[in-house]
C-alpha cells in the first residue's frame, strides 16, 4: 500500500512541474507584418524596434537608398544651377576662364548625385553597423550584427522623412540650400560659412534633428539586441554620431 501511495505521490509531483513548466514558457509573439512594423513605427517604436532586432531584416535600408534617389531626381537641375558658381570659380583658379559648364561636366555632375543618393545611405548604414559591433564588443555586450544593422536600417526611415521634408521646401521654394540642423543658423549669422569656415559648418550640420532623432530609435533597438539598458544603449548609439563628428572635423582640418 506504501508503494502504490509513493508512486501516486511522484505521478502528481511529475504533473504539477509540468504544469509550473508550461506556466514558466512564455508564448513566443508573432512577427509583425511590414505593415504593422511600419504602423508601430510611428505609434509604438519599441513594439517595431524589437521585433526587427528580434527577427533582423536588411532589405529596407535598400528601398529606403531607392526612396532617397527618387527624392534628389526632381531637384538635380537646382542642384546644378546653385552649385554653377562654385564650378566656375573653381575652373578660374585652375586658369579657365569659361562662363557655362560644360554638357558633358553638367551630365557627370547629375550621376554623380544620383549615384551618391543611392549609394551614401547603404555605405552610411553598414559602417554605423560596424562602429556599434565594435563598440559593443569593447563594453562586452553580445548580440547579432545582422540584429544592428536591422536596427540601424529601420531607424533610417526618420531620416528619410527628414529627406522627404528638406526637397518638398526646395521644390516649393526653389531654393535648394534647405538645412533641418544648427547649420540652418550658422548660415544665417554668416551666409558664406560653408565657403569660409567648412570645418565649423561641418559641426553645425552634424546636429541635424531627423538624424538625431534616428539614432534614438536605434538605441531603442539595441535594448532587444543586446539585452541591455537604455541608457547604455544610448550611450553606444550617440557614441558613432559623436566619432562622425570628430572623424569629419579631423579630415576637415588636414585637408
Amino acid at each position: 500500500m506504501n508503494e502504490n501511495q509513493d508512486f501516486e505521490n511522484k505521478t502528481e509531483q511529475e504533473e504539477l512541474d509540468q504544469t509550473i513548466e508550461v506556466i514558466d514558457v512564455e508564448p513566443e509573439e508573432e512577427k509583425l507584418t511590414m505593415g504593422e512594423k511600419l504602423k508601430y513605427f510611428f505609434s509604438e517604436p519599441s513594439k517595431t524596434m524589437k521585433d526587427v532586432a528580434i527577427n533582423p531584416v536588411i532589405y529596407p535600408i535598400f528601398i529606403i537608398a531607392t526612396l532617397m534617389l527618387i527624392l534628389i531626381v526632381p531637384r538635380l537641375n537646382l542642384m546644378i544651377d546653385y552649385m554653377t558658381p562654385q564650378m566656375l570659380e573653381s575652373y578660374r583658379q585652375q586658369g579657365l576662364d569659361i562662363t557655362e559648364l560644360p554638357a558633358a561636366v553638367i551630365t557627370i555632375s547629375k550621376i554623380s548625385m544620383l549615384v551618391a543618393a543611392f549609394v551614401v545611405p547603404i555605405v552610411g548604414w553598414f559602417i554605423n553597423g560596424l562602429v556599434i559591433l565594435i563598440l559593443g564588443l569593447i563594453t562586452k555586450c553580445k548580440g547579432r550584427f545582422k540584429g544592428v544593422l536591422s536596427v540601424v536600417g529601420f531607424a533610417s526611415i526618420i531620416s528619410l522623412m527628414g529627406e522627404a521634408i528638406r526637397a518638398t521646401i526646395t521644390l516649393i521654394t526653389g531654393n535648394p540650400e534647405v538645412y533641418t540642423s544648427l547649420a540652418s543658423i550658422g548660415i544665417l549669422i554668416n551666409p558664406d560659412m560653408l565657403t569660409e569656415n567648412a570645418v565649423l559648418f561641418g559641426i553645425l550640420s552634424s546636429f541635424e534633428i531627423f538624424n538625431l532623432v534616428s539614432l534614438y530609435f536605434v538605441a531603442i533597438g539595441l535594448t532587444y539586441v543586446y539585452k541591455i539598458g537604455i541608457k547604455k544603449a544610448v550611450i553606444l548609439s550617440y557614441a558613432t554620431w559623436l566619432l562622425t563628428i570628430i572623424f569629419n572635423v579631423g579630415m576637415g582640418l588636414l585637408f
